[in-house]
């Protein structure tokens, strides 16, 4: 979740990682082949929850964005 808000607000998510050995990717095509990380990619986005809270995250990302938040009704 956390790349996809960043990618709205326009900025580049890279987290550092000391141990890529426990690292955990997720993939979206469940029937990609992801050559050498295939054996760490085998955790699927649902991507009906980033549609189903996509208005929420917009939100989310305008107000990091402007560094305002509004309250809503």
């Amino acid at each position: 979740m956390f790349g996809v808000l960043f990618a709205i607000c326009g900025y580049q998510f890279s987290p550092r990682s000391a141990d890529l050995g426990e690292t955990r990717l997720w993939c979206t095509n469940t029937r990609g082949t992801y050559g050498p990380l295939g054996h760490m990619s085998w955790h699927n986005v649902r991507l009906d929850r980033i549609r189903a809270h996509w208005d929420d995250m917009l939100r989310v990302a305008g107000s990091l964005t402007t560094g305002a938040v509004l309250a809503t009704t």
